[in-house]
């Protein structure tokens, strides 16, 4: 075989090799996930929903509530398993947020707010309460 085809095979292996590498199955990962206040029923107690997403390949890791003297951040954590191809089902789940101190007029983050326009944002924010679903 001469130096040229041995090359020729070298990169033709490689790019089986890559091809391989790259169509397996994508790795699990947690990411943060939509969420909406549905009520504070106390001035240390919110009620949010948090939008899981795919039953087949999603699921609940965690609330993350991270606390200052201007800003409560509250994160609605999901891990997504990597797969392909999951069920297109979105799943809700009500929350209960005990805070270290009152909210008072502290900015709430994390929800990623409602768009009420294309690239206008809700100037409620967080804050804004939106109806529990039915039962």
């Amino acid at each position: 075989m001469n130096r040229v085809t041995r090359l020729v095979m070298v990169g033709l292996i490689g790019l089986v090799l890559a091809g391989c590498a790259s169509s397996t199955r994508p790795s699990a990962s947690v990411s943060d996930h939509h969420w909406v206040l549905n009520e504070l029923t106390t001035d240390s107690r919110l009620i949010i929903t948090g939008d899981i997403g795919s039953s087949s390949c999603d699921s609940f890791e965690e609330v993350t509530v991270d606390e200052d003297e201007t800003t409560v951040d509250i994160r609605v954590r999901v891990r997504s398993n990597g797969a392909e191809v999951c069920t297109a089902d979105m799943r809700r789940m009500e929350l209960t947020v005990d805070l270290a101190a009152p909210l008072g007029s502290r900015e709430l983050t994390g929800c990623r707010p409602v768009e009420i326009a294309p690239g206008v944002t809700d100037p409620q924010g967080c804050r804004r309460i939106e109806p529990r679903l039915p039962r």
